[in-house]
């Protein structure tokens, strides 16, 4: 009897060993980035997770998308099942916020190590645990990136379990999280203590699902790596991540479709 897996809705036989992984993104957007690129076919959808088997073009390379809806939570559960399926090398795309003002929007950033601020990994390792990529996959992405001629950026990336609280929206001079401005006599410790990393070390974006990918990626001795464009500056101006957003997710896509292609040739030689 195969074992139909909860959430998904995969059996083993119906992933391949390299994995894309698209977290809350439009649909609609993905597959029109990925159709000149690869033939696809949906494999299941459910709860909100939507997979596909898919087969690069030029080189008939297979993969298995999976589109995994929003933050850590549908993170865990897509790379969980994803690999009890057979997936082994898992590559997020997506897009993100830049941390810094003199990163270009629509260019991405090659996560070299993710803050765990996702909540989900602290159920699984205490807090001295690294969420860092596969060296491997790493360096394909950085040379997809080059080969592409996308502008990159290499650098730590900070993933949170909010996206209103993490990011604000800077309106009329001051900080906003849907409307509600902090009073400082109620501001959550875990916010001071991300204020004061900021101003401490250089982190280059913020996103929802890096830092639970990478963790488990290690602990389930699994290979993983992350790229994002940058849709828009933390905090935001309004209408900012709409205009960058499209252009941003195809960037990162590019660059992961290639890197599968460069290890799978390093796999063959």
């Amino acid at each position: 009897m195969t074992l139909l897996q909860p959430n998904t809705h995969l059996k083993p036989k119906d992933v391949k060993k390299h994995i894309l992984l698209v977290g809350g993104e439009n649909v609609t957007d993905v597959i029109t980035i990925l159709t000149p690129l690869s033939s696809f076919k949906e494999i299941a959808t459910n709860k909100g997770f939507h997979t596909y088997d898919c087969k690069i073009d030029k080189k008939g390379y297979e993969f298995t998308l999976c589109l995994t809806g929003v933050g850590p939570s549908n993170t865990e559960i897509a790379v969980n099942e994803l690999a009890k399926c057979g997936g082994r090398l898992f590559i997020r795309a997506g897009t993100s916020g830049s941390l810094r003002r003199n990163h270009v929007l629509e260019s991405v950033i090659i996560t070299s190590e993710a803050l765990r601020f996702d909540g989900v990994s602290d159920l699984y390792v205490n807090k001295n645990f690294k969420a860092t990529p596969s060296d491997s996959v790493n360096r394909a992405l950085i040379a997809s990136a080059q080969d592409l001629q996308i502008d990159y950026y290499l650098g730590k990336t900070i993933s949170t379990s909010s996206f209103y609280a993490m990011g604000g929206i800077y309106k009329e001079g001051r900080l906003e999280y849907n409307g509600y401005v902090p009073h400082r006599n109620y501001q959550p410790r875990i916010f001071d203590k991300f204020k004061q990393l900021l101003s401490k070390e250089k982190f280059s974006n913020i996103e929802m699902e890096a830092a639970t990918l990478l963790t488990l990626s290690r602990i389930l001795k699994l290979k993983a790596g992350v790229v994002c464009g940058l849709s828009n500056y933390i905090p935001w101006k309004p209408n900012e991540q709409t205009q960058h957003t499209y252009k941003s997710l195809e960037n990162s896509i590019h660059v992961a479709l290639r890197a599968i292609e460069r290890l799978k040739n390093t796999e063959k030689s």
